[in-house]
C-alpha cells in the first residue's frame, strides 16, 4: 500500500477492501495509507443476524475495537496513523 500511495500521490483516494474483519484491520489499512476502508461480509452477517440492530451493534464493536487499538499504540487520532506505528 505505501508503494501505491507513493505512485498515485496524496490527491488520489485509496480504498482498501480485502478481508477486513475488525477495528485492528481498519487501523492497519489506514496506517498503510488507505483513505477509506470497506467492509462487506461483516455487515451482511450483522444484518442477517439481527437486522438494523445488528448493523448498529457491529458499528459500535468496530469503533470500540479501533479505539482500543489506537490506545494500545499510543495514537489519539486516526489522522496521526502512518506505517511507523506498525510493528
Amino acid at each position: 500500500m505505501p508503494e501505491i500511495r507513493q505512485a498515485v500521490g496524496v490527491d488520489y483516494p485509496l480504498i482498501f477492501d480485502s478481508g477486513i474483519r475488525s477495528g485492528e484491520g481498519i487501523v492497519k489499512a489506514l496506517a498503510l495509507g488507505a483513505d477509506f476502508v470497506m467492509l462487506g461480509r461483516p455487515f451482511l452477517y450483522a444484518s442477517g443476524a439481527d437486522g438494523q440492530r445488528g448493523v448498529y451493534h457491529l458499528v459500535d464493536l468496530l469503533k470500540n475495537d479501533m479505539l482500543l487499538v489506537l490506545a494500545q499504540i499510543g495514537c489519539t487520532d486516526v489522522s496521526h496513523l502512518d506505517k511507523n506505528v506498525l510493528a
